[in-house]
């Protein structure tokens, strides 16, 4: 009897290398101008505003500008330069900060309250 390794084409699929994750880089977002809502936006981000996080691509004609989770700004219009950019109601200047290691993980240790005299 004949045996044909039907999941071979599964178990592949899964060996298949992991893409690999790009490259966060931390930044700081600063609004530069309100070119829409004559500083008074309804959020409250007006002109000098300032955002930080980590950003995996830079900003993208036709696509918002997200940093991590927390911000986005509006679509992005134009790109004036490396670290200037558009969008449909304001202009904003990138400045790339350098990386901060993540902490290294420790294992927790059990707090000896005898050691000090409590």
């Amino acid at each position: 009897m004949d045996c044909i390794p039907l999941a071979m084409g599964a178990r592949r699929r899964r060996m298949k290398k992991k893409e690999k994750e790009p490259e966060l880089k931390m930044v700081r977002l600063i609004k530069l101008s309100d070119d829409h809502f004559n500083g008074v936006h309804p959020n409250g981000i007006d002109a000098g505003h300032v955002a930080m996080g980590f950003i995996s691509k830079g900003p993208v004609v036709g696509e918002r500008f997200y940093i991590g989770f927390e911000f986005s700004t509006s679509v992005v219009q134009k790109i004036i330069n490396e670290d200037t950019f558009k969008t449909l109601y304001s202009t904003y200047r990138i400045i790339y900060l350098p990386n901060v290691p993540e902490p290294r993980k420790t294992k927790k240790k059990n707090f000896d309250a005898e050691k000090f005299g409590s």
